[in-house]
């Protein structure tokens, strides 16, 4: 396979008024044989504890979610 990335990370993150404080992605593209398929590796690091959350999904939606989810998780565990 083959990647090509395209720069969006926190350059875009900065620019785009939906971001939350410690997130961060970048959006690049796989080239397996002909198909091309974006991408986003995704990561958010909160604010309060540190602990980082890394994902790469196929939409900045489902990354956020997933986020969502770890954040819920995280706040039953306390």
């Amino acid at each position: 396979y083959e990647m090509l990335r395209s720069l969006v990370g926190s350059e875009m993150c900065i620019r785009d008024s939906t971001c939350t404080a410690g997130e961060k992605y970048e959006k690049f593209q796989l080239k397996i044989g002909r198909k091309v398929r974006t991408m986003y590796q995704y990561d958010y690091r909160d604010t309060t504890t540190g602990e980082l959350f890394s994902c790469v999904k196929p939409t900045l939606d489902e990354c956020r979610r997933l986020r969502d989810e770890w954040i819920k998780a995280k706040e039953g565990r306390r």
